[in-house]
């Protein structure tokens, strides 16, 4: 009677192993496909990241403004001329008028 018991423990305990395997195999195997599905989405991420830099980049247009003034200030039909001591003087080619200040 003894040994019975015994045969039958046995067989419960490497149905329960089996058993065990299986579930432990089952586990690596989400495990992986999830692995798999976050490094995708990683990848994903950093391209998306990299194309919204190079979208940047191109966005980018650096624009000097001058403290003086700028060029939309000028009245109509002056121009901006230097002379040889390097002085600025403005021209109105319309009515040949010359001024050193800004008009």
């Amino acid at each position: 009677i003894r040994g019975r018991k015994q045969d039958k423990a046995a067989v419960k305990l490497t149905a329960f192993w089996r058993g065990a395997r299986a579930r432990l195999a089952r586990w690596h195997g989400r495990l992986a496909e999830r692995l798999l599905l976050a490094q995708s989405g990683l990848e994903r991420a950093i391209e998306a990241r990299d194309a919204l830099e190079a979208q940047r980049a191109r966005l980018y247009v650096p624009v000097a403004i001058s403290s003086e003034y700028t060029f939309c200030d000028m009245r109509f039909g002056f121009q901006e001329h230097k002379d040889g001591y390097g002085r600025k003087f403005f021209v109105n080619n319309d009515t040949g008028e010359t001024v050193w200040e800004r008009p």
